[in-house]
């Protein structure tokens, strides 16, 4: 099988882009937390049998977390209040262990995944090698949002940082990496 995963799919464009140039079928699984999206994700999952929308939050567990809300429809929202287009408005989201729910497809299939989580993506990476299910992943693209964490300038941060991208660049995960690569 092969399955393409938008975690932080907004209202599903990357999705849409990307299907464009696919030349096998995908089921495509939609994951977004913010109910703006969810009309519109809704609807996309009513015009293409093979789309799955998630309404939840990929994290290392499953709880409630804040969600605080960006301030357009073009700006993300993020779990970390320190980044520059959010508004005050939080709202409260359910989260789901994305490590473990990787773990319901099989070593056969072929997993892309796009991963743009506003900050979230470091602590679900990490998460994901201490479990071992990104050996899972076949391509993997990540928009690192360095500045947008909880603690953008620690040492601890741009450790975080650098152990990721070094397991990324010794893996055999195709991975493409947006921002700057090397904190």
């Amino acid at each position: 099988m092969n399955i393409f995963i938008d975690c932080g799919a907004r209202a599903g464009e990357t999705t849409l882009e990307e299907q464009k140039s696919w030349k096998k079928k995908y089921t495509v699984y939609l994951i977004e937390p913010n109910p703006y999206f969810a009309e519109q994700l809704k609807k996309l999952e009513n015009e293409h049998p093979n789309f799955i929308f998630i309404p939840n939050a990929a994290w290392i567990e499953e709880c409630e977390k804040e969600l605080i809300i960006g301030i357009s429809s073009q700006s993300g929202s993020s779990f970390y209040s320190n980044k520059g287009h959010l508004t005050d408005k939080k709202i409260t989201v359910k989260c789901f262990d994305f490590s473990d729910w990787l773990k319901q497809f099989s070593d056969g299939d072929y997993i892309e995944i796009y991963l743009d989580t506003e900050g979230a993506e470091y602590e679900i990476l990490s998460h994901m090698i201490e479990e071992g299910t990104i050996k899972k992943i076949n391509k993997l693209t990540v928009e690192f949002h360095f500045h947008k964490t909880s603690h953008p300038r620690s040492d601890k941060m741009r450790k975080q940082h650098n152990e990721i991208i070094e397991y990324l660049e010794k893996s055999n995960i195709e991975c493409t990496c947006w921002r700057s690569k090397r904190a």
